[in-house]
């Protein structure tokens, strides 16, 4: 009897976790920043996890290790760098990153900037820059 008591109790207590119990420190980072985890296909099936403030999206290790340690991947070097709106198709070769089309789990078609450090900002956050008002929460948090 005491082993079902026991087996009834850890049950129970799985069955009630929180469903941001098993997320990566990336996605825990992300989601308590006000973010969102994204996932997009590069390689294999939504491979790639990026952390999204309402249309700005940047690669969540990117993203997490800013925040942890101020460490400055490339990603955040360009999208700090970037005062002013540019063209998306060309923002990815300003700044010396391969332009990469992905695929979110809706099956829309995204380009991101993929930087030789491996870190990863969604092209056109990158092409609005820091300053523009539809990437402020990103900014914020990057500041």
């Amino acid at each position: 009897m005491k082993v079902l008591s026991l087996f009834f109790v850890v049950t129970s207590t799985f069955a009630v976790s929180p469903s941001w119990a098993g997320e990566t420190p990336y996605a825990r980072t992300c989601r308590l920043d006000g973010g969102s985890l994204w996932l997009v296909s590069v390689q294999s099936d939504l491979d790639t996890p990026l952390c999204r403030f309402g249309s700005a999206a940047i690669g969540a290790a990117a993203y997490a290790n800013y925040r942890w340690s101020k460490q400055e991947t490339a990603a955040v070097i360009a999208y700090k760098a970037q005062n002013q709106s540019s063209n998306a198709d060309s923002i990815c070769e300003n700044f010396g990153a391969n332009a990469i089309q992905t695929q979110d789990s809706n099956s829309a078609t995204w380009s991101l900037c993929e930087f030789g450090d491996g870190s990863v900002i969604e092209a056109n956050t990158l092409a609005r820059g820091f300053n523009s008002p539809a990437n402020h929460s990103l900014s914020k948090n990057l500041n």
